[in-house]
């Protein structure tokens, strides 16, 4: 893997980037720009030695980027077809540049992991009562695995979690949140956790708390 730090100096410009890959080989090619506070809208193209499109991207889907309301970064994840030379060409989508269109680039093998939400952000549980609730997932690098979830300890008491599982390949799961008899009449915290095995690893993240947003009555952002 290599990371490299770049700038499109001046409108109209490209850098490209070569390496020699083999077949089947997984690649994993993501932009860091407007996420950084660069004004870089980029897009990224894959290439072979022939000059043949294999692949290319111009705005990664960001629904967990919050605020950030014009994720304009790339990203792309593949397999290459061939053993060969290829080039990835980075690029201002609208041809603009300048000293502050900066970005950081990675290209490598894929690191398959994930990231969760909760919605809604709080609930109001009646006593001996239940609430829905969803969890969504956004996968990263190719991983499609199962994702158990949990109470960070320590559990509150008399809460419960039912259908506490994300089925592999999921993006999001519908639970309940229930409350026994023993739960106490109080504001509570709980914290959710997701895990998972990825690659004979166990990982663990945090179900962060969000609200659903919409943007220009299309884009769902989760805040």
């Amino acid at each position: 893997p290599v990371v490299v730090n770049g700038r499109i100096r001046k409108p109209g410009e490209t850098d490209s980037f070569s390496f020699r890959g083999k077949k089947g080989q997984a690649l994993s090619v993501e932009v860091q720009a407007r996420r950084l506070g660069s004004p870089l809208d980029s897009w990224i193209l894959l290439l072979n030695d022939r000059g043949e499109k294999i692949a290319g991207n111009d705005d990664m889907k960001g629904p967990a980027e919050g605020l950030l309301t014009h994720l304009a970064d790339s990203a792309l994840f593949c397999a290459l077809p061939e053993d060969g030379l290829y080039t990835l060409k980075v690029f201002d989508t609208q041809g603009k540049g300048g000293e502050e269109y900066a970005y950081r680039l990675r290209i490598g093998s894929p690191v398959p992991d994930f990231e969760l939400r909760v919605t809604p952000s709080e609930l109001n549980l009646p006593t001996a009562g239940s609430a829905p609730l969803t969890v969504h997932v956004f996968r990263r690098d190719g991983f499609s695995g199962e994702i158990k979830l949990s109470f960070e300890s320590p559990e509150p008491p008399g809460i419960s979690l039912d259908g506490a599982t994300v089925p592999a390949g999921a993006d999001r799961v519908r639970m309940t949140l229930s409350a026994s008899g023993r739960a106490a009449g109080a504001t509570l915290f709980p914290r959710l956790v997701g895990t998972a095995t990825v690659g004979g690893k166990t990982l663990t993240r945090p179900a962060l708390p969000a609200e659903e947003f919409m943007q220009a009555f299309i884009y769902p952002q989760l805040v």
